[in-house]
């Protein structure tokens, strides 16, 4: 799993953690991920986890620390959108 690693490498809070967690297992039960990079969404999951909690962290920050560009994350976070509320 790559979520506990990018907390590790972005410093976040443990309530963005759990929120996290929580929307990646209502994220990977739905046929939009499927075929997506697992290491992309967590990062897109985390970093809605972080706007819904108010934190506030830099999308440099959490796609540097996730290994992947700043584009994926932003493709990545505009698919799950939907299911951040």
């Amino acid at each position: 799993m790559y979520l506990p690693k990018i907390v590790a490498n972005s410093q976040i809070s443990e309530k963005s953690y759990r929120r996290a967690l929580q929307l990646l297992s209502i994220i990977k039960k739905n046929p939009l991920s499927f075929g997506k990079d697992p290491k992309a969404l967590a990062v897109a999951v985390l970093y809605a986890a972080c706007v819904k909690e108010g934190e506030k962290i830099s999308q440099t920050r959490l796609a540097s620390a996730g290994d992947i560009s700043l584009v994926t994350l932003r493709k990545r976070f505009e698919d799950i959108r939907v299911f951040v509320k």
